[in-house]
């Protein structure tokens, strides 16, 4: 369902939408938005940004609840009952335009996201999403953070170790860090992870 209010187009309801990355489907109260294109472990987390509509005089107990597999992730909750707003559509109350920007952890290939009102009686609307992976290093296959330092696998896990969250060669293997890749062969001078060189 679609609705145009204060000169914008918006995904528009009164009780749920349920929002990942593939394609949309409308049923009677809920958007279905379904994905299984995320990379498989390349990333750390999945960043929302939307603009939501709050349409006639929401009350500062009633927020916007978002939930990933069926756990609840993140909720907003409204703030501006006694701010005068505008009146873009719905009856003569005040109406509200803000932006909901948050990440939250993630990691498997799919991800399904269901956005709820905790309210049945006001109505809101939704646009502008953007829905994106936080994603890992290069140096790393799985990871909890963006740095380098953050992975939980290596990339190149053949010659290449796991320490203190840092991908490094495998020096008791033989593998050596040369030119920006590990190699079997040691250099002369070989360069190590702080910056001092051993012959």
């Amino acid at each position: 369902n679609t609705a145009v209010c204060g000169g914008f187009t918006w995904l528009f309801g009164f009780s749920s939408y349920t929002i990942s990355t593939m394609m949309l489907n409308w049923l009677p109260v809920k958007l279905s938005y379904s994905s299984s294109g995320f990379s498989n472990g390349g990333h750390y987390g999945i960043h929302f940004r939307g603009t939501f509509l709050f349409v006639d005089e929401w009350k500062s107990t009633m927020s916007i609840i978002f939930r990933e597999g069926g756990k609840d992730i993140y909720s907003y909750n409204y703030l501006m009952e006694q701010v005068k707003g505008e009146y873009l559509c719905g009856q003569n109350y005040h109406d509200h335009i803000t932006v909901i920007d948050f990440w939250f952890s993630h990691n498997t290939p799919g991800v399904s996201l269901e956005i709820t009102a905790s309210t049945t009686t006001n109505s809101w609307g939704l646009k502008d999403v953007v829905i994106e992976e936080l994603l890992c290093d290069p140096s790393c296959t799985t990871c909890n953070g963006p740095s380098a330092n953050d992975c939980t696998q290596c990339s190149s896990s053949t010659h290449e170790v796991l320490v203190s969250g840092d991908c490094v060669c495998d020096i008791a293997n033989g593998w050596y860090l040369s030119a920006g890749a590990c190699t079997q062969t040691c250099p002369t001078t070989a360069p190590f992870k702080d910056n001092t060189t051993r012959s």
